[in-house]
């Protein structure tokens, strides 16, 4: 579960969010700042949506979470196009409709870094005037490059490098995903092995192949 490893890889992320949440304190921002944030992002995101303190991991809201199938959550990759105004803009009108799912929203800006100088100034706004019931979740390899007005609004969280058991265990679980995923594209088709009669004749077809290419030389 990922509330395992965070307990033994993350302790301080997993001891300030549990804090916060039994304290019924919670942030209306959140700042992950570091190169593996997936996990903690996650974790995160299914505990402000759970019925339980923290996220229980098993039950159908966190599962919907976790497959992406969670309709109040809007999630925005710096990585793949740089993060614009207009995305912002459609979290603020999509985010005036009521709640689809009955229980918070949570907008997510990962590779927050990776934002026009625009849609910087349009998140402020939003950050500066909270909505009870709507969070804000953003990741970043590079604090430097956020305005620091916005990490002043924010509850900031350092996660620290993963050791390099965890890094050989994330490498073979993604190797594996990928196996699967090109698994999933391809029409498998499994024969079933030869009898022996089938053995027999492609053991002789084989033994005549050779003995007439010998006579050709």
């Amino acid at each position: 579960m990922i509330k395992d490893y965070l307990k033994e890889n993350q302790p301080l992320f997993y001891r300030i969010i549990e804090n916060e949440f039994n304290l019924k304190k919670i942030p209306h921002a959140f700042l992950l700042v570091g190169n593996n944030t997936d996990q903690p992002l996650q974790f995160l995101t299914m505990s402000l949506i759970c019925n339980e303190t923290l996220a229980c991991e098993q039950c159908i809201d966190c599962q919907k979470v976790l497959n992406h199938q969670y309709a109040d959550i809007i999630e925005i990759d710096g990585e793949e196009e740089s993060i614009k105004k207009k995305h912002i803009e459609n979290i603020q009108e999509t985010f005036k409709k009521s709640s689809l799912e009955g229980k918070a929203k949570v907008y997510i800006l990962k590779n927050v870094e990776k934002t026009t100088k625009e849609a910087m100034n349009a998140l402020l706004k939003i950050l500066e005037e909270p909505t009870e019931g709507i969070y804000a979740i953003f990741t970043t390899k590079n604090i430097n490059r956020i305005l620091p007005t916005i990490i002043s609004r924010c509850q900031v969280i350092e996660l620290k490098p993963d050791n390099k058991e965890v890094l050989k265990e994330k490498f073979e679980l993604l190797k594996d995903m990928k196996k699967k995923k090109i698994i999933s594209r391809c029409q498998v088709i499994e024969l079933k092995p030869d009898n022996k009669e089938v053995l027999k004749e492609k053991f002789e077809l084989l033994k005549d192949m050779k003995k007439k290419k010998q006579v050709s030389y």
